[in-house]
């Protein structure tokens, strides 16, 4: 900013703990901000600093917006994925706050991505749900008649759409279901959601309750 002042410099904060947002809105620290509970915890502050505030934040940054968990998780998925690294919430906030369109867009734009103090089972729960919001892999609830074959007619019509198995449980006590059926309980990887429907169509079409 100091060697180009043209240069419009964005800040973004987790929707779940907004006070940096609502400080710079109102041209004042804002303490009393009701925050709750974020992945993004190398940005997750009560309120801003006083210094921070008044040297950093009044002077160089022209807009701040906000972003959920879920599009931070998002761009988390597509930067492991895509670009094989490996950013923690806080960092990945920028890159979310692009993708969702949140900052305007059509001219040179630098996300700063930092840090990559992620633990092991929040990454592993954060790649499970954003796949799934992404509709790369669902979890199916299928009612079918208790007989031999049933089973394999529905994993043939799977497999036939070109999805991969990656779990199968088996609940004959399912809540609400008939003396002669059976519920069987998928977990699939796939392409997309259009790709989830139809798998769903087929297997409503043989029969299934899905």
């Amino acid at each position: 900013k100091a060697i180009n002042p043209k240069i419009k410099i964005v800040g973004v904060q987790a929707a779940n703990t907004p006070s940096m947002q609502k400080s710079f809105l109102e041209k004042k620290l804002v303490k009393d901000v009701e925050n709750s509970g974020t992945i993004a915890d190398g940005i997750a502050v009560k309120y801003p600093n006083e210094y921070i505030f008044d040297n950093y934040l009044t002077k160089y940054v022209d807009e701040m917006v906000t972003v959920s968990e879920e599009e931070m998780a998002d761009a988390m998925v597509f930067l492991l994925e895509r670009c094989k690294t490996v950013v923690e919430a806080s960092g990945a906030a920028s890159m979310a706050a692009v993708f969702q369109k949140k900052v305007q867009l059509g001219k040179k734009v630098c996300c700063l991505l930092s840090g990559g103090n992620v633990d092991l089972n929040i990454v592993s729960k954060i790649i499970d749900q954003g796949l799934s919001r992404r509709g790369r892999i669902v979890q199916l609830e299928v009612r079918i008649l208790d007989q031999p074959g049933s089973l394999s007619k529905l994993t043939k019509i799977i497999a036939d759409k070109r999805a991969n198995i990656l779990e199968v449980y088996h609940d004959r006590l399912a809540t609400g279901m008939l003396l002669n059926e059976t519920q069987i309980e998928f977990v699939l990887e796939t392409f997309s959601h259009e790709h989830i429907e139809e798998i769903k169509q087929e297997l409503r079409a043989a029969g299934a309750k899905v």
